[in-house]
């Protein structure tokens, strides 16, 4: 069967976005368009930084434990694990940390790896854009 064959095919390219998308991303949305993403993309990120993210952070410095040492090694590395655990037992529980500030720091790591995709996507592109300006400059300079 020839669906089949097409699935065990692309079974491993399924959930796979890589430089051929941001490639053909660059090239639909032009500089003024990326322009227009990336500055969207940033007022996202400052929000989630200077908002959530911000806010989880201050909760989070005030109620760290005020001296937390590293205990002696004698302990091993279970004892010095469970020590830790049992200092931050609170932070450890604090379920709100994991769905809602855990989610605005992957959103702002994600929306980073979209930008330097897109860097990394946009450099040949620049290449070529400059090499065939240059040519075309060259053509009618020439009498």
């Amino acid at each position: 069967n020839l669906n089949q064959a097409y699935s065990s095919i692309f079974t491993t390219y399924r959930n796979f976005v890589g430089p051929p998308h941001f490639k053909a991303i660059c090239r639909l949305l032009g500089y003024q368009g990326i322009a227009v993403v990336m500055e969207e993309l940033l007022k996202v990120v400052k929000s989630l930084l200077q908002g959530t993210i911000l806010q989880y952070v201050n909760t989070l410095m005030e109620v760290m434990p005020k001296i937390c040492r590293l205990p002696r090694h004698e302990y091993g590395s279970p004892g010095i694990l469970e020590f830790f655990h049992h200092q931050l037992k609170d932070i450890v529980e604090y379920a709100e940390l994991k769905t809602v500030c855990f989610q605005n720091l992957r959103e702002v790591g994600n929306t980073l790896l979209f930008c330097l995709l897109i860097e990394q996507s946009l450099v040949p592109e620049t290449v070529q854009d400059s090499a065939s300006e240059s040519a075309e400059l060259h053509q009618d300079s020439q009498p």
